[in-house]
């Protein structure tokens, strides 16, 4: 048996409830933004692709990518789908009518310059996406900084715990 896909009923709280389970590996599963369907990867083809599945019953199945996939994120407005691909990050129109999918015809948004590529990058063991939609339509990227440099693209640093290290040199009186 491959990794399965749990959800949490949190109406009534308790154990977790197997969504989806199989021989193979289903990761990454994501809610679109009206909790209708799911997307998730999976390597039931011999590689990884992103599939859609209706919840709760997951009935159903649609194949989005073609030719590898990871990491689905869903536009804010649940009408496109995103992976990513080894060439960069797809989008893809997605229209759920009742217990049907309509799948419109892929995009490649973004190429290049990314790091991680198809199976993202690793922080202690575990694999994380180099990219993420956001809600008001753009994308955070984690680019490859030689690759960015190369192609001038500037990249963008995130600082976490700036004001506990704010306190810790600049005495407050509370």
């Amino acid at each position: 048996s491959g990794a399965e896909l749990h959800y949490l009923d949190m109406d009534n709280p308790g154990e977790p409830i197997v969504f989806l389970a199989t021989e193979f590996n289903e990761l990454e599963a994501e809610f679109s933004p009206d909790e209708r369907w799911v997307a998730y990867e999976s390597n039931e083809s011999g590689t990884l692709e992103i599939y859609v599945r209706p919840f709760p019953d997951g009935g159903g199945k649609w194949q989005i990518s073609d030719g590898g996939g990871a990491y689905p994120h869903w536009s804010a407005d649940g009408r496109e789908l995103f992976y990513r691909n080894n060439e960069g990050i797809v989008a893809v129109p997605i229209r759920g009518d009742g217990d049907a999918l309509s799948v419109g015809r892929q995009r490649q948004l973004f190429t290049g310059a990314f790091r991680g590529g198809l199976f993202g990058f690793q922080i202690g063991g575990t694999q994380y996406a180099d990219y993420d939609a956001v809600p008001d339509g753009g994308f955070v990227m984690m680019p490859d900084p030689e690759a960015a440099s190369a192609a001038n693209v500037e990249l963008v640093w995130m600082v976490t715990g700036f004001f506990e290290d704010l306190l810790d040199r600049v005495p407050v009186d509370r």
